[in-house]
């Protein structure tokens, strides 16, 4: 009797074991795919493909993208072509199991100026990107144009 007992312990505790160890895996794999997204989306934005950029944004976010996309001008596209841009991932960080925001580098790429302006092409900058988890997909927040944060 003694056995038994011993082995159904045994064996409830491997089965918490396992439960906890699949738990950590599943909540490393949420963070990794929010920094995926932020990453995916900072790749196509700062590479000036809003098209593709939208597939990584909220709904009212696409709005943002549109208004860059519409006010393209002629120099902006001029000054494109002699940029190479590069995004990196600095930092990620979790606020809550839905809300996280990554840091994301850039370097070399477009910022857009008012309308009717080109824009220029900044040597680096350092992003705050909001993800939020919605319907179970990680999207990127957009507010705003992305702006490079100030003394970084």
């Amino acid at each position: 009797m003694t056995n038994l007992k011993t082995t159904r312990h045994l064996l409830h505790s491997m089965l918490l074991v396992t439960a906890t160890l699949i738990a950590a895996c599943e909540a490393g794999n949420s963070h990794s795919a929010a920094e995926r997204t932020a990453l995916r989306w900072a790749d196509a934005y700062f590479h000036v493909d809003y098209a593709d950029a939208a597939n990584y944004v909220t709904t009212e976010s696409r709005r943002w993208l549109q208004l860059v996309a519409s006010n393209m001008t002629e120099g902006d596209l001029k000054a494109m072509q002699s940029a190479k841009a590069t995004v990196a991932m600095r930092s990620y960080e979790a606020v809550n199991d839905t809300l996280g925001v990554a840091t994301i580098e850039a370097a070399d790429y477009l910022q857009p100026d008012s309308i009717g302006r080109p824009g220029s092409i900044q040597a680096g900058g350092v992003f705050y990107i909001t993800v939020v988890r919605r319907d179970g997909n990680w999207q990127v927040i957009m507010d705003g144009l992305p702006r490079a944060a100030r003394g970084q």
